[in-house]
Formats: C-alpha cells, sequence, structure tokens
C-alpha cells in the first residue's frame, strides 16, 4: 500500500495537476506543444545518456527479458486487430491501430517516472533494455502494416519517412549515444555531466505536467464500447501473459519481471492517436482507447505496485 501511497498517487496527481491547469485556463494551451517537445527532445534523451553511460549493461543480449516482454507484446497486437477486424468491423487501417492501441503503452510520460520512482536503479536497466525497442519495434511494425494496406506509392513513401524520424527522434538517439558511450567507457565530461543531470531532474515533473496536460486534447470518440475492449487487452491481458512468460516461463529476477508488468500496464501511448492522425485512419477508436486507458492504467498500475512491492 506505501507503494501506491508514495508512487502511483503522486505520479498520477501530478498528471492530474497538467489537466486541471489546462482546463482552468491557468496554463496556456499553446505551452502544451513546447513542454512536450521539451520532455521528449531533451529531458529524455539526457536521462538516457546518463543513465547508459554509467550503468552496468549485461555482455550478453537478455533474452529471456526481450521474449518476456515483446511476445506477448506481438500476441496481444495480433490479437487486438483480429478482434477489430473480426468483431467490430474495422478496416485492414482500423485494424493495425486497435492492435496498436492494444499493447502500446505510454513508456516516457508514464514509464519513466513510475518505474524510477518506485524502483530507482535497480528498475532502470532492465526499463531502458525494454525501451530501446519499444518504439522502433512498434513503429516500423505499424507504419509498414498501415501503408500496406494502402497504395503500394504511398507505402514506399511513408516508409522512408517514417524511418527518417525514427533515426532522428532525440530519445532513439539518446538509447545509441548511452550505450555507445558506455562499450567505449566514455562519460560525460563534469560541466556537461551537471548539465545532463539537471535535465534528468526535470523528467519526472515535466513528463507528467505534459500527459495531463495534453489529455485535454483527445476526447470520447462514439467508440466506447470497442475502447474498452482494448483496454481489457491492454491493461489487463497483455500485463498478465507478461507476468506469466517472466515468472513462469522465462525465469528472470523478480525486480525484471515486475519492471517489465509495469512497462505493459502503462496506458495506450498517445502515439497510437499521432499515428491514427497521421494515416487518418480510426482517429475516434485512438483517441477514446488513450482516454479510457489512461484513466484505468490508475488502477492497473496501482495494482501492480500494491501487489509486488
Amino acid at each position: 500500500m506505501d507503494a501506491v501511497i508514495n508512487v502511483a498517487l503522486p505520479v498520477f496527481g501530478l498528471a492530474l495537476l497538467g489537466y486541471f491547469a489546462v482546463r482552468g485556463g491557468w496554463f496556456p494551451d499553446s505551452g502544451i506543444i513546447g513542454l512536450s517537445r521539451y520532455v521528449f527532445d531533451w529531458a529524455v534523451p539526457a536521462l538516457l545518456i546518463r543513465t547508459f553511460a554509467n550503468a552496468h549493461i549485461p555482455e550478453t543480449i537478455p533474452w529471456e527479458l526481450l521474449i518476456t516482454f515483446y511476445l506477448p507484446a506481438a500476441l496481444t497486437y495480433l490479437f487486438g486487430a483480429i478482434v477489430a477486424a473480426k468483431i467490430f468491423g474495422k478496416d485492414f487501417g482500423g485494424a493495425v491501430i486497435a492492435g496498436f492501441a492494444s499493447s502500446y503503452g505510454n513508456s516516457v510520460m508514464v514509464g519513466i517516472p513510475l518505474v524510477l520512482l518506485a524502483f530507482g536503479d535497480a528498475g532502470a536497466i532492465p526499463f531502458f533494455i525494454l525501451m530501446s525497442f519499444h518504439g522502433l519495434s512498434y513503429f516500423m511494425a505499424t507504419t509498414v502494416l498501415i501503408t500496406y494496406g494502402q497504395s503500394k506509392e504511398r507505402e514506399r513513401m511513408d516508409i522512408r519517412e517514417m524511418l527518417g524520424e525514427l533515426f532522428g527522434n532525440p530519445i532513439i538517439l539518446g538509447l545509441i549515444i548511452g550505450i555507445v558511450m558506455n562499450r567505449a567507457g566514455w562519460t560525460l565530461p563534469g560541466p556537461i555531466d551537471r548539465i545532463a543531470e539537471y535535465l534528468q531532474l526535470s523528467v519526472i515533473p515535466c513528463a507528467l505536467f505534459a500527459l495531463g496536460a495534453n489529455m485535454t486534447r483527445y476526447q470520447l470518440g462514439g467508440q466506447s464500447v470497442h475502447g474498452l475492449c482494448i483496454v481489457a487487452l491492454k491493461n489487463v491481458l497483455f500485463p498478465l501473459t507478461v507476468w506469466v512468460f517472466g515468472s513462469k516461463l522465462m525465469g528472470l529476477p523478480e525486480i525484471w519481471t515486475i519492471v517489465a508488468v509495469v512497462l505493459a500496464s502503462t496506458p495506450t501511448g498517445v502515439n497510437v492517436f499521432l499515428f491514427a492522425q497521421r494515416f487518418n485512419v480510426a482517429q475516434d477508436l485512438a483517441s477514446t482507447s488513450v482516454l479510457l486507458s489512461t484513466a484505468i492504467s490508475i488502477f492497473a498500475l496501482s495494482f501492480v505496485l500494491y501487489t509486488f512491492s
């Protein structure tokens, strides 16, 4: 219970503060983009560089950890897409967005602050190992699938554009730089390390405030039943499957299993809505899923922290 009171409540309390600050007119809507860009482009990359540069990274790839998370993720993605097509009658693009929403979590704005507050350095390494594949794998798979369902000409164009965005993504670059520094035995020079530390310290409050502020931009889109189905997959079935893999099949250390379950329990990431907008498919379902999953994840993540703390 202490973990719920001392970790979950402050996390979602900061998000609610951001939400009501914008709703009440105390924080300008124009500032949401700037704050979100600061978190994604500056604070989180600095956090990743410092964490990986100074961390003890396993010499071999921890396949058990990756299988524990990403095999259930792929199965949940596929199942969510099938349910969308067969039960809710979505077209190919809509089914892909449904699968994306059923398995892709808000790893930056919710996952990072929650894991760092709850588990500290012990949880940071498995979390960032998982995160190093998170955006890249989901973004590439979703882009290829959606563009495959559209014209071949647009497929080639969008894949090139998305690959450029992926490898120009500050978060991915932060991961790469941190890992390269770690393997080379390099550290940041004193003054630069201090600047990066200041940026790192701002991640938790700024990310959570930005999450709540961004929630004011989304609305339920008349897809509540399907949205609740996606939430059941994202916030219940997916974490449960990850726990079974980690604790029963792969034999992971307990802290690694818990961190994987926490990442699986995070709410549907806002990038699902951004992808739906980009490709003009299932935008109402995407916004509904983000809102419902964010609300319900308060209870899902609190349950995980209460159970494993």
